[in-house]
């Protein structure tokens, strides 16, 4: 058939019958008709590989010839991709989105991986592992292996959900190897350092000190993700089931004032000459209990890290009969007589 011109679009129109198929009738996305002549062979080879699917995929609308063609180009005949891996990456991403149970956080955190990809308009699913492969050059540049490792997680479960594990773009982006995160030491303070900058901080010492006697991460703090108990300040972290916890009382926890999370980090980075970060505060609790002499299975359920062992599966049961001497113990270190000490009642 002697090809015409979409007028809309001004690119040449495929019309083509295949049994079982029927007529494919589509705007080819080209006006070299050199170009429309390898596109009509590409169907016809199509046929013959018995690929109806990428055929009843192009007829439909699902996918545009020239994805079909681009990837007919690039690979053997062979391993020319399904109809679904062929599919337009953002699009697909950002449904997927729509789709999750899950946090807000975790969707933020999908929404935010795709554009830290950022894939071409023109981009199907299957460019999806060298994507994540060229940030992988750009985070180990930036040392930014957090978010890449975030972002290749994100990149596993999107193809996992839409594709399923035994895909082949699956097991690419497994194998793709990881970064090593560096971890901050960070800056744990001593009871002395630890009331000069709450002292320092004025009207907002108090969020600075509750972080340091409880370990409460800045987003359980500002959440109000704790409550006090008689002996005990129960923090219902979220992250995973051992950061809802219990830890010693040794203080009341006041609520945050209005300033923000960000607002205070800046302040606490004054107070304390540009050394400390709202995350010490915990470093500072876990260091208080190891200097207290605090078992070290009881501090990593007070830090809310899981289970490893045995031992840690007992105490978590029988952490309550711990508290109060825990409490004691790190009053014990602290010292009664040191001015600014709040004891639990």
């Amino acid at each position: 058939m002697t090809p015409h011109h979409d007028q809309q679009r001004g690119t040449l129109i495929l019309d083509r019958r295949f049994p079982s198929v029927g007529r494919i009738k589509r705007a080819s996305g080209t006006t070299d008709r050199s170009v429309f002549k390898s596109l009509n062979a590409m169907l016809d080879v199509l046929w013959n590989m018995g690929r109806v699917d990428l055929l009843r995929a192009v007829q439909d609308g699902k996918l545009h010839i020239m994805d079909v063609w681009a990837s007919f180009r690039l690979g053997h005949l062979n391993e020319l991709p399904d109809v679904e891996s062929l599919q337009p990456l953002e699009k697909v991403w950002l449904a997927w989105v729509e789709t999750l149970d899950h946090s807000k956080r975790y969707e933020r955190d999908c929404r935010a991986a795709i554009r830290t990809l950022a894939p071409k308009p023109t981009d199907t699913i299957t460019r999806l592992p060298a994507l994540v492969v060229g940030y992988r050059f750009k985070a180990h540049a930036q040392g930014h292996a957090t978010s890449f490792r975030r972002t290749k997680s994100i990149s596993q479960a999107f193809v996992r959900d839409t594709l399923g594990r035994s895909h082949a773009i699956y097991d690419r982006l497994r194998d793709i190897p990881s970064l090593k995160i560096h971890r901050k030491e960070g800056n744990p303070q001593t009871p002395e350092q630890a009331r000069t900058i709450r002292d320092a901080l004025g009207e907002h010492g108090h969020s600075w000190w509750a972080m340091c006697c409880t370990g409460m991460m800045p987003d359980e703090y500002w959440g109000m993700k704790w409550k006090v108990g008689t002996n005990y300040v129960h923090i219902m972290g979220t992250k995973t089931d051992a950061r809802n916890r219990k830890v010693p009382r040794i203080c009341t926890p006041q609520h945050p004032t209005p300033l923000s999370p960000s607002g205070f980090a800046k302040a606490l980075l004054k107070a304390s000459g540009g050394a400390v970060t709202p995350y010490d505060g915990r470093r500072t609790f876990l260091h208080w209990l190891e200097e207290a002499r605090v078992t070290r299975a009881r501090r990593k359920l007070y830090a809310g890290h899981s289970a490893q062992d045995t031992t840690d599966l007992y105490e978590r049961h029988e952490l309550a009969a711990y508290l109060e001497s825990d409490a004691d113990l790190l009053r014990a270190y602290l010292g009664t007589d040191w001015k600014g000490l709040e004891l639990a009642k």
